[in-house]
């Protein structure tokens, strides 16, 4: 390889040098050093020219280059590799801004967040979620909204990449897309045993909750500066102001910024990895700095519309509305509940099961008993969350840790009242304890990961005094809209039984459980159809 490569290596060398370290003399010596040493590794040529150049930008005499030079590890990975002799070169000073660094970068990968961390979000995220000297104040909340595009934050960003360079020394390289140098630079870093050899006695972020804090906290910090996440001032003005469908749906136009869905799902990524989180309160107030950011995408350009348009639903519509909607199954058995589309960010969070957010908004809050009714419709659908123009989402599943603090709070499981199931299909009889049990009817029998938190979930509704006795109408197939089949609880779990048969267990208790709570209400008395 080193054989085949030499020549190669050697023009590159010298290419280099020319145009990046003209004032070097005797070039030609450290062509020869630097081909030599090499091995046909260009990863490995690639780092110590860098090196090279920066050194002699630094006043680094030739002699004092060579010996640097004649020092270097001919291998890249390793405790007494090249890797590690760059990490040990890193200035003292630097190293807890280094390891916090390198921490986020490798959680963000391993965590699957969508799109790129830019290098705005990255040094926005790594003095982490609260102000220095403080165990409350976040850094979000004290921010100011200043929305810029990528253009205009470009001065910022040398002094960025300059500072990443510092603190990384080149393993971590990018503005946009901010990530290792290459997969062996990351396979470096992946091993514990060396973290102890490059950060002796240097603090980091403790835990995996330190560090997910740290990472919504920079998320929604580059929401309120990120000129492209938010809605642009054309687009509704452009449109005939008095155009009927555009007055009845002023969303159906709207071209939804793509870098906004990118930090907002990723910060409701974050939002998942936290839900076990010990510092609730924290949590709490950074999910509020988000709704606050989220909305702060649009405000500008609802300010800006003509009189027509401040009188459509689009003038007083949260971000969530904006950017969010629901994908139910085309079947007639299921109902289109459309006030179940999420209106604010607490309908948001309750569909996409965060609990600690949830319970903090409405536990002994006094919430009104039809919010609380809509609240309880959420959790106990499976329902596809989608991002408008966006091929992504999450499903949402019936969440019996939610709807048992809903009922807790006042929600009624049986409740049919017309207020809240105002366009509910009040014609098929459900509420939220038969539509509950509906949908273990109509969901796919190949896909069992909505039965546990189901099966869950109508144990709580019995806890809770859910009618066992309740009987109501549904259609029968998509070819015979107008027949119609008689359901109760016990031919609903026989059903899911029959089609789940690996859930047998939980399923028998759950008879058990509606057998005991028939006993309790008495023999039935002309309910249902």
């Amino acid at each position: 390889m080193h054989e085949h490569t030499a020549e190669s290596i050697a023009h590159y060398c010298d290419d280099r040098l020319i145009d990046e370290a003209p004032g070097l003399i005797h070039r030609s010596d450290f062509v020869s050093s630097i081909t030599g040493k090499a091995h046909g590794v260009f990863l490995w040529v690639r780092i110590v020219v860098d090196m090279l150049v920066n050194g002699n930008a630094d006043g680094n005499s030739k002699d004092e280059l060579l010996k640097t030079l004649d020092k270097l590890p001919p291998r890249l990975g390793g405790k007494d590799g090249l890797y590690m002799r760059m990490m040990q070169n890193i200035k003292r000073e630097y190293l807890p801004e280094s390891k916090r660094l390198f921490q986020l970068v490798m959680r963000w990968g391993e965590a699957d967040m969508v799109g790129f961390l830019d290098i705005i979000t990255l040094f926005l995220a790594e003095p982490g979620h609260l102000e220095a000297d403080s165990e409350q104040e976040l850094r979000a909340r004290n921010d100011r909204v200043l929305l810029k595009s990528w253009d205009e934050w470009r001065p910022r960003l040398t002094d960025l990449e300059h500072r990443l360079q510092s603190r990384c020394c080149g393993l971590l390289e990018g503005t946009e897309n901010v990530q290792f140098m290459h997969q062996t630079a990351k396979e470096f870093m992946s091993r514990n045993y060396l973290w102890d050899k490059i950060f002796p006695n240097t603090a980091g972020f403790v835990g995996k909750s330190g560090l997910d804090l740290a990472m919504l906290s920079g998320l929604v910090r580059r929401l309120k500066c990120c000129g492209e996440a938010a809605f642009k001032p054309d687009g509704l003005h452009n449109q005939r102001e008095q155009d009927p469908e555009v007055l009845s749906d002023p969303f159906k136009n709207l071209e939804i910024p793509s870098r906004g869905f990118d930090l907002l799902y990723s910060a409701l990524h974050c939002a998942h990895l936290l839900e076990s989180c010990d510092r609730v309160d924290q949590y709490v107030a950074l999910l509020d700095e988000l709704d606050s950011a989220g909305d702060q995408l649009t405000r500008d350009w609802k300010d800006g519309l003509a009189e027509s348009f401040r009188r459509s639903p689009v003038a007083n519509a949260s971000w969530v509305e904006f950017f969010i909607m629901l994908d139910f199954p085309d079947s007639p058995e299921w109902p289109k509940l459309a006030d179940l589309e999420p209106k604010s960010f607490l309908e948001l969070a309750n569909l996409e099961n965060f609990f600690p957010y949830v319970e903090a908004k409405i536990r002994g809050k006094d919430f009104p008993r039809p919010q609380l009714q809509s609240l309880l419709l959420q959790a106990t659908r499976r329902i596809h969350i989608m991002w408008k123009e966006q091929s992504r989402g999450t499903i949402a599943w019936a969440n019996p840790q939610i709807s048992e603090m809903l009922l807790q709070e006042g929600a009624d499981p049986n409740c049919r009242d017309a207020d809240w199931t105002a366009d509910m299909a009040l014609e098929e009889g459900l509420t939220a304890w038969t539509g509950l049990l509906q949908y273990g009817l109509v969901v796919d029998k190949f896909d069992d990961s909505w039965v546990e938190p189901w099966i869950l979930t109508v144990k709580v509704f019995l806890k809770y005094g859910a009618d066992p006795t309740v009987r109501w109408y549904s259609p029968r197939g998509m070819e015979d809209r107008e027949a119609v089949e008689i359901n109760t609880p016990d031919t609903v779990i026989k059903e899911v039984s029959a089609r789940q048969p690996q859930y047998q267990k939980g399923l028998a208790d759950l008879m058990e459980l509606l057998s005991e709570a028939k006993a309790n209400v008495g023999p039935i008395r002309g309910k249902g159809p």
